[in-house]
């Protein structure tokens, strides 16, 4: 995890990026985050039992599937008409062509980075049977309004100064040290419940 949040620090000494590839960057990890919940919802147990959980899944995953795209889109159309503009980047072309060109291997790393997560953590080591159905599908909305209103905050900060180098640094590594700590909050959180269950 630590690995691939450092990835934007590589990017910035090596790859001559600017405060908008690094938050653009962070954009759409929570893309990948939302895909990886919706796994999560559908492995997860229902407190209304198992006669009821097949139908509350059936329309709780497809919710989240709209309320949460919604939620990123227009985080996203707010971020590139804040920044895109000065990096030459405009309309759905431009964003597209930013994701899937040069952010395409640092998504992929962010993509696999979560999926171990996934894989060892809440398959392997049972996550899945520590949280309900309603409480998986809001977990990444406190996560990411926190750390994205910090980071835009700070994009848009360094983007007026100038986008000093050490500016860059500190967005990326306060990032990571944000993201440490809300993840390991999310498994003491997760433990806590299975106490209690």
């Amino acid at each position: 995890m630590i690995l691939a949040n450092l990835i934007p620090l590589f990017g910035v000494f090596f790859w001559d990026w600017q405060v908008l590839d690094i938050v653009a960057l962070y954009w759409a990890e929570n893309i990948i985050i939302g895909f990886y919940n919706a796994l999560r919802m559908a492995w997860v147990r229902s407190e209304s039992g198992a006669g009821a959980e097949m139908i509350e899944k059936i329309f709780m995953i497809p919710f989240f599937v709209v309320h949460y795209g919604g939620f990123c889109a227009g985080h996203g159309v707010f971020l590139f008409t804040l920044l895109g503009s000065h990096a030459g980047i405009n309309g759905i072309e431009g964003v597209v062509w930013l994701i899937f060109g040069p952010l395409k291997w640092p998504l992929l790393a962010l993509f696999l980075s979560h999926g171990f997560s996934f894989f060892w953590n809440f398959l392997h080591r049972g996550e899945y049977r520590k949280i309900t159905l309603s409480k998986q599908m809001f977990a990444p909305y406190s996560r990411i309004v926190a750390l994205h209103i910090a980071i835009l905050a700070g994009g848009v900060a360094i983007q007026a100064a100038g986008q000093p180098l050490l500016l860059l640094i500190i967005l990326v590594i306060g990032k990571t040290v944000m993201d440490v700590k809300l993840h390991l909050r999310s498994h003491r959180e997760k433990k806590e419940e299975a106490k209690e269950v």
